[in-house]
């Protein structure tokens, strides 16, 4: 079979022209243009970028926009007979069949210009991968993340009048006034903290973080354990620290209320291997799943994420862990604050709440009061502003030998909740089942 040689990249001249008559006929149709055309290789046709970027200067410079300007600045900028001089510009302002349309009109330019893109990021796909330089990981990478971006591309919401919102205001506060005391996020298992949080929000970036051996990745699990479970919400965990085995017998574990190491030297009762046996019956229907890719890039989670079916959470163990392709050359704080970001902006993409642990610096470990705060958080302050919730996990027993301290207090400290109150929650610390309990429950 042929190939043919010089296919024309996809295009419509007439939706093009179209856009740029109706900013001449009509100064309310410019702003909605430059809303969602952002730039002027959005137009197949050199002599369109111009115009585009012509209108543009006029526009921002709060000038009027009509075939005099227009022309006017074409002549400055020596672009005039390029486009196809004055005859061009009278044309394309009688060429409009309505303005209208316009919305019509820059959805089709739209379509076509990201057709244009994909074929390009699948054309540098098949180079790479003849080259065989790269890794094939990388390209696959490189290319998920420029499909991803050519996919939500003109998503951003559109501003709303407030009376448009307020019916889907209405349906929640009728939906918390019919659900009262029931959580309407996603569940955690410990009443008081999901009382104060309201269980773990839509689209929203959740950090836990806390010192080294406080408990970071069982809480994590307990959590991945009470949705999958008990809610039978589909849930993701991403262990960069563990493998996949170490996981399961830790949730195992702490589900079955058997000590770990216990089962590792194998002096577990009778009655043990019974729940032991019950709880891997009921993972094995608990829609949970895990990853423990090492170094692991925010594109590969959302690729991941993607081919769960009616996902409801997602957690990474841990943060900085995580790898950043293309950001080789910035200092860790950079990678680390363009990890956060990223994860935010995934949160919002899947609508599903991201819990991401992370560590603290050793602050909170040197001072008297080792108590947490916020600017304990490792390497970038950009995770504190990116963050919807930031919880820290605290055991003060583990900074002190005295035996009048309670071993199993541990205090959940909600730092920062951007829709809400912050405060603190006492849970049981149960160490040989590496989980978290209500302290009603010790």
């Amino acid at each position: 079979m042929e190939i043919q040689a010089a296919q024309i990249l996809p295009n419509d001249i007439d939706a093009e022209r179209s856009c740029l008559g109706c900013m001449l006929l009509s100064g309310d149709c410019i702003a909605p243009v430059f809303e969602r055309i952002k730039n002027k290789d959005y137009f197949y046709r050199p002599n369109h970028q111009e115009l585009y970027e012509a209108i543009g200067a006029l526009f921002h410079a709060g000038k009027p926009v009509d075939v005099i300007t227009l022309m006017n600045e074409l002549v400055k900028r020596g672009t005039l007979e390029l486009i196809g001089g004055a005859p061009y510009i009278t044309e394309l302002s009688g060429a409009v069949p309505s303005t209208a349309n316009l919305a019509y009109y820059i959805d089709i330019v739209i379509e076509k210009y990201k057709l244009r893109r994909l074929i390009s990021v699948s054309s540098v796909t098949a180079t790479d991968s003849y080259a065989a330089v790269k890794d094939s990981k990388d390209i696959i990478e490189t290319a998920e993340k420029e499909i991803f971006n050519i996919a939500m591309n003109n998503e951003a919401s559109a501003m709303a009048q407030m009376k448009d919102i307020l019916p889907d205001i209405y349906e929640r506060i009728d939906e918390y006034y019919r659900t009262k005391g029931r959580v309407q996020g996603i569940a955690m298992g410990f009443k008081e903290l999901d009382r104060l949080l309201g269980g773990l929000q839509p689209a929203s970036l959740v950090i836990v973080a806390c010192r080294p051996s406080m408990g970071k990745s069982s809480f994590s699990h307990n959590v991945a354990g009470y949705a999958s479970i008990k809610n039978n919400q589909a849930t993701a965990i991403f262990s960069l620290e563990m493998s996949k085995a170490e996981v399961a017998m830790r949730i195992i574990s702490s589900e079955a209320a058997v000590d770990s190491e216990k089962i590792k030297r194998g002096e577990i009762s009778e009655e043990e291997f019974e729940r032991l046996n019950s709880t891997m019956t009921l993972l094995e229907r608990a829609p949970l799943y895990i990853d423990d890719t090492a170094g692991i890039s925010v594109a590969e989670v959302r690729s991941k994420c993607r081919r769960i079916k009616d996902l409801k959470l997602v957690i990474i163990d841990y943060l900085t862990l995580m790898s950043s392709p293309g950001r080789k050359n910035e200092n860790r704080q950079q990678e680390v604050s363009e990890l956060s970001r990223q994860l935010k902006v995934l949160a919002r993409d899947l609508n599903v709440p991201i819990m991401v642990l992370a560590q603290l610096s050793r602050g909170a470990a040197t001072r008297s009061d080792h108590t947490p705060v916020l600017s304990d958080l490792r390497e970038s302050g950009a995770i504190e502003q990116d963050a919807d919730v930031v919880m820290f996990i605290h055991r003060p027993a583990y900074y002190t030998d005295s035996q009048e301290q309670d071993k199993t207090l541990a205090q959940i400290i909600v730092a920062k909740q951007r829709n809400g109150a912050t405060g603190s929650i006492e849970l049981t610390w149960k160490a040989e089942f590496t989980r978290f309990v209500d302290r009603s429950y010790r």
